[in-house]
């Protein structure tokens, strides 16, 4: 029974205690419990089997009420070594019974252990090619399996940050620190650039039939967005429109066959568009 001790959810601990996950989850270990308890006893097990069955095991045969021979031959025994060893009389009978069927006991250990160890890394990683390579492992189910592993790392680093900026950053200012604007965060792993080029190509594409929001790019890539974001694409605009304007020949409707009057209002307009263009960057 919880005592006001380990109440750390409510008053006087709450005050600068923090705590994740929903109030009735017991955490992750809770859910591997069971295994680590299932591989420490098939270690234990697997430890007693290969003592006894793993070394040559030695069998020795005293005649009947010969007790002092019995005790000559437990003593060679033991000043021997570590090896089994059973010492009974001429009319006894001795028999191992397998149970492993068509499995060795051995295998059965390593079986169990292996299980044990399959279900601790999909709990914990997700997965378990990143760990071992397993009878079906290969380099591509390698790849997705990492992946995959990567997602869910950044998924609790996600989780863990939105722990801190909330409830970390509650009790910090509970003890007067200054926390107007500051947020936490951590540094991310490299950016792999193979992989965002691709990306980045697709996207140029679709950018070509529908509109792309510039914020969806920002959230893909690596790039931090400026602060004077609207001036700075306003400005790459008119830097397009006035490099389309130079490299238009100097009488737009030579290229359509049309004969216009030199020194036409055509191309007055033009040039007038032009130099106010020129203008903009000076």
């Amino acid at each position: 029974m919880a005592t006001r001790d380990f109440l750390y959810m409510e008053k006087p601990l709450s005050q600068y205690m923090i705590w994740a996950g929903k109030p009735d989850s017991m955490g992750i270990f809770a859910a591997v419990a069971q295994y680590v308890i299932y591989k420490r006893g098939g270690f234990g097990d697997w430890s007693q089997f290969a003592e006894m069955f793993g070394m040559p095991f030695r069998e020795l045969s005293y005649d009947d009420y010969d007790d002092a021979t019995r005790a000559k031959l437990e003593q060679a025994m033991e000043d021997w070594g570590a090896a089994g060893y059973i010492i009974k009389p001429k009319g006894a009978e001795l028999t191992l019974h397998d149970t492993g069927g068509s499995t060795s006991s051995a295998d059965v250990y390593d079986l169990l252990i292996s299980k044990c160890d399959a279900a601790i890394s999909k709990i914990i990683l997700g997965n378990t090619l990143t760990t071992e390579q397993g009878e079906i492992g290969s380099q591509a189910l390698g790849e997705v399996h990492k992946e995959a592993e990567g997602e869910k790392n950044e998924a609790d680093k996600l989780f863990i940050l939105s722990v801190l900026n909330t409830r970390l950053r509650a009790v910090l200012k509970r003890f007067g620190f200054n926390l107007q604007g500051g947020e936490i965060m951590y540094e991310g792993l490299e950016a792999d650039w193979e992989k965002l080029q691709v990306k980045w190509n697709v996207i140029k594409e679709i950018r070509e039939e529908i509109p792309v929001d510039d914020d969806y790019i920002y959230d893909e890539f690596p790039v931090p967005k400026p602060d004077n974001y609207e001036q700075m694409k306003e400005e790459m605009e008119l830097k397009r429109a006035l490099n389309a304007f130079q490299t238009m020949p100097e009488n737009p409707l030579e290229d359509d066959h049309v004969d216009a009057p030199r020194g036409s209002a055509v191309k007055n307009r033009g040039n007038g568009l032009l130099n106010r263009l020129k203008g903009f960057f000076v």
